[in-house]
């Protein structure tokens, strides 16, 4: 793994500065795109329904959404983005 990724902890401080409240759902959606490698949003809500997670489908499109808009994947692809954010 390249060591510029960016972790789970800046995107959280990240999402925090810019507003976004950090729920332990958004953190499973989160979890689920950078260390377990989920790259489809029906995938991340099977798995995390298959879990009992208690998150919903549209919380999962909304965070990759958010998540898309901040930069840190592009949905192309679902790749996850690399670069170090404010």
């Amino acid at each position: 793994m390249p060591e510029n990724k960016t972790s789970i902890s800046d995107i959280e401080q990240s999402l925090h500065r810019q507003g976004f409240r950090m729920t332990e759902q958004k953190k499973k959606i989160l979890k689920s795109i950078f260390l377990d490698g989920n790259t489809d949003c029906k995938e991340i809500c099977y798995l995390l329904k298959a879990q009992s997670s208690g998150v919903s489908t549209a919380t999962v499109y909304r965070t990759v959404r958010q998540l898309e808009e901040l930069g840190f994947i592009n949905r192309q692809g679902f790749c996850v983005n690399t670069k170090t954010h404010r």
